[in-house]
């Protein structure tokens, strides 16, 4: 796992993430990060209810394990364009910001998945 992120998750195989192979996804935590309520690079220190909303999600709240990707990501968005105020605030925009509860973009994102 790169040292630079908190969580990993990998759906699928690792050159090609979709399908998903039989609905399965696996969530890393980095065990090299120290994990609290805080985000802190230089430590580096990670918000562990972010994180882990952002990789699997809790209640009925979903993340990558469940087919969410960053806004920002090229892969999965079409639109290729600026990242919009919903996309920036979302959890799965990855910005090292507390967030604990999913925004409209990342249920915009879940309602076509789902």
């Amino acid at each position: 796992m790169p040292g630079s992120v908190p969580g990993v998750t990998w759906r699928g195989g690792w050159n090609n993430p979709l399908p998903i192979n039989g609905n399965k996804a696996t969530v890393y935590l980095n065990p090299t990060w120290t994990w609290g309520t805080s985000f802190n690079q230089s430590v580096p220190r990670a918000d562990t209810e972010t994180v882990v909303l952002h990789e699997l999600g809790h209640a009925h709240e979903l993340g990558h394990a469940h087919g969410l990707a960053h806004p920002w990501s090229s892969y999965y968005c079409a639109d290729g364009g600026v990242m919009s105020g919903a996309e920036q605030i979302a959890v799965m925009n990855a910005d090292f910001a507390n967030k604990r509860v999913l925004r409209s973009d990342d249920l915009d994102g879940l309602n076509v998945l789902y």
